[in-house]
């Protein structure tokens, strides 16, 4: 079995075969992420992005400092789409 992972680390293994990979070491944790949808208009970051379309998704480190974003969805629901798609398993919060 082939676990569903889009960046291949589990490719031709079981997850009972995968070694645990924490990003901390020292305290052995995944550093936690947030993903937010937001409307474009009133945005309020510093420094301030120039996006294009109604909604962005933001990725967010737990520390709070930007990783990443994207921007062109005319709806809710497809940029809600979008970021379920590039985020997994990241949890989606609005």
């Amino acid at each position: 079995m082939v676990p569903d992972n889009r960046f291949g680390r589990f490719i031709g293994r079981t997850l009972d075969e995968a070694e645990s990979v924490p990003t901390n070491p020292v305290e052995g944790e995944r550093p936690s992420m947030r993903l937010e949808l937001r409307e474009v208009e009133g945005l309020d970051l510093s420094p301030p992005l120039v996006l294009a379309g109604a909604w962005a998704w933001l990725l967010f480190h737990e520390a709070g400092g930007l990783i990443s974003y994207s921007d062109g969805y005319a709806t809710r629901s497809a940029c809600y789409a979008a970021a379920k798609q590039i985020a997994w398993p990241v949890d989606v919060f609005e």
